[in-house]
């Protein structure tokens, strides 16, 4: 067979496989290439800035990773000599070369994804704890309610072992039905996960989330433990009663409002939502930071168009003509306001990185490489970034027979020539032979690998200047146009299968990959937010639960209190206190907690700090808020009691 223009013998067949992004779908097909030293070094397929190559390899017999990893290094050198030439090579040694595990393949969307999941993960199992002691809490109040009762069967010579099994039944019953409830909601909100996973692409994520014997071993054994852990303890002290003391007491006399051990519980879960509220506050405001980035484009009203002629074109050499036809074409539509070609848009991350001289002399001590793109005229009216100094590539320049010229960002006119003015200036890119191009124009840096990162001093070529201009190879055709997507595929699929039949046309919003370059942050966002809520409704529940159990059982109290003159609002005062008594302690122990826990996540944060006071402030007066909320019905009940009526039933 024939690749890159270069024969390539095939010497075996292996079984199709996962190829990258579209994990879970089966690769159509797969070419391993062998033998690079057989092939020329100047070719495109394997040249030294040739990135789109993953090597794999089988360890010897014997052979541990770590050991590999030391030879590796001392190769990796005597690598870096061989392939770059001398202006490249202090940069690519300090460069460093890791081994991975490769056995289940490689996926961009492990390194992509890694992290938030971890992240999210952990913040489920916080949540998972809160619950924990929620119910922990509850079983607790219930179990101190229920003690007349075991008074009962102990002085009828119910066994204590007895005693502790109903309770750990029963609460081993609500952990089994809450695991199977929620492996029945994993399964809805996976696929929401998935499409959200799945924004900004052009092909959507793939994964098979169907349940499985270990969804719901990890759902059962989950169950299993946290009913050990958190259930056994309300059963022991459950049953630790003296049966003849319990049977003098009254029903609803006050031994002592509630246990040390309930208040604690409160206690825990005020301060681990305080530590998810905090988190989900971060990272909430990490996504609203991003989206108001001045990146330097126009978001809205710019339809990207990728146009496949290769194929059904064949070895065809005519696919540059036919480009310059259908923009000339799409140009010239009413509903157009601009439309270029260009190999790279913004936010894609895809431009290639060159040498380059300016005047004829070597920039020392500065930046050696720059970053580089084609893009055709109107490529600059349809991002909507503004034109600096100079011009922007005209129409004219796409002709065979123009000068070779260039345009500059202001990145490159500051870093490299020191001013603004760049104009008139020639410059010489190493990868791109040919005579010196001249500066006509200088326009706003832009945002090209993610809206983190300052715009990098860049080059623009003029795409039809370049060797053999294609639409293949991932250039896209940009539309700033305010016609609906949908008719405008059609118009442009008509328009490049009038001239190639086969031709196959994809089109997508330019909004939707600024919004896949914030799946991160809006995957964090969205679930953290949302855990964060769940984490405080958890909270408050289990603060109204012991309240109005502790109110029930001190309505001889509130009675006495009542008959002796205390005012409705006193007893308000009294719920309440005790309310922020309790979340008061908590947050004094969660803001430690919050405070070591969110430096981890200081590197997913934007705009602002891990440890920013407003954020932890504003989370903190939410749950104080939530907790006088939780508060008020069990306080609201103490006023009303009637202190003739609790008295007597007394």
């Amino acid at each position: 067979m024939i690749l890159d223009g270069k024969p390539v013998t095939i010497v075996g067949v292996t079984p199709a496989g996962f190829t990258g992004l579209n994990v879970g779908r089966t690769a159509d097909i797969t070419l391993t290439v062998g033998a690079m030293h057989q092939l020329h070094p100047d070719t495109p397929l394997l040249g030294p800035r040739s990135n789109w190559l993953r090597l794999f390899a089988r360890l010897a017999p014997g052979e541990t990773r770590e050991h590999a990893q030391v030879g590796l290094n001392v190769l990796w050198p005597r690598l870096i000599d061989d392939a770059y030439d001398p202006a490249r090579r202090p940069a690519m040694r300090a460069a460093t070369v890791a081994l991975t595990p490769g056995g289940t393949g490689w996926s961009g969307l492990r390194g992509q994804f890694t992290t938030p999941l971890l992240v999210l993960m952990a913040i489920v199992g916080v949540v998972l704890l809160i619950a924990c002691t929620n119910l922990a809490s509850l079983l607790l109040a219930r179990a101190a309610a229920r003690q007349r009762e075991f008074s009962v069967r102990l002085a009828i010579g119910a066994g204590r072992g007895r005693l502790i099994r109903q309770v750990f039944t029963e609460s081993l019953v609500l952990s089994v039905l809450g695991a199977l409830s929620a492996t029945v909601f994993a399964q809805f909100s996976s696929r929401l996960l998935v499409g959200l996973l799945s924004s900004g692409r052009t092909q959507g994520i793939v994964l098979d989330l169907s349940p499985d014997a270990r969804v719901f071993t990890f759902a059962i054994t989950a169950a299993l433990v946290t009913s050990v852990l958190f259930g056994l303890t309300p059963a022991l002290r459950a049953t630790r009663v003296d049966a003849a003391s319990a049977l003098r007491a009254s029903s609803r006399s006050h031994t002592r409002g509630r246990g040390r051990l309930a208040s604690s519980l409160v206690v825990v879960q005020a301060s681990l939502s305080l530590l998810l509220v905090v988190g989900g506050a971060l990272f909430a405001r990490t996504l609203v930071n991003l989206q108001r980035v001045d990146a330097g484009f126009r978001h809205d009203g710019v339809l990207l168009a990728s146009v496949e002629l290769s194929r059904a074109l064949g070895a065809d050499a005519q696919e540059g003509a036919i480009a310059r036809q259908l923009i000339d074409e799409l140009r010239s539509l009413p509903d157009v306001s601009a439309a270029s070609v260009s190999t790279n848009i913004p936010l894609s991350g895809g431009s290639w990185t060159t040498n380059v001289t300016v005047d004829g002399v070597p920039e020392s001590g500065k930046p050696a490489e720059v970053e580089t793109f084609a893009v055709s005229a109107q490529f600059f009216r349809a991002f909507g970034i503004p034109v600096r100094a100079g011009r922007e590539f005209l129409e004219a320049d796409e002709r065979d027979d123009a000068p070779r010229v260039a345009i500059v960002n202001e990145a490159f006119a500051r870093e490299r020539l020191g001013t603004t003015n760049a104009l008139g200036h020639r410059i010489t890119i190493s990868a791109r032979p040919g005579p010196p191009m001249e500066i006509v124009g200088v326009v706003q840096s832009a945002a090209t690998s993610g809206l983190r990162r300052s715009a990098p001093p860049a080059i623009y070529l003029c795409f039809f200047q370049q060797k053999n201009p294609a639409l293949s190879g991932g250039a896209n055709i940009e539309l700033l146009t305010s016609a609906p997507a949908a008719a405008m595929t059609a118009l442009i699929r008509q328009h490049a299968q009038a001239k190639v039949p086969l031709a196959r046309v994809e089109m997508r919003a330019f909004r939707d990959v600024v919004n896949g370059s914030l799946v991160n942050e809006r995957l964090l966002a969205m679930l953290a937010t949302f855990f964060g809520g769940l984490a405080l409704a958890l909270a408050a529940v289990g603060l109204y639960g012991l309240l109005a159990f502790d109110v029930s059982r001190r309505t001889a109290e509130m009675g006495v209190r009542a008959a002796l003159g205390a005012k409705r609002s006193d007893v308000l005062w009294l719920v309440m206190s005790d309310a922020l008594r309790l979340v008061g302690a908590g947050l004094v122990v969660g803001l430690p907690i919050v405070w070591g826990a969110t430096r981890l996540v200081a590197g997913l944060l934007f705009g602002l700090s891990a440890t920013d006071p407003w954020t932890i402030a504003g989370a903190a007066a939410t749950i104080v808020v939530t907790a006088l909320a939780a508060a008020y019905l069990p306080a609201r009940r103490a006023m009303r009691i009637d202190a003739m009526v609790a008295l007597k039933y007394e």
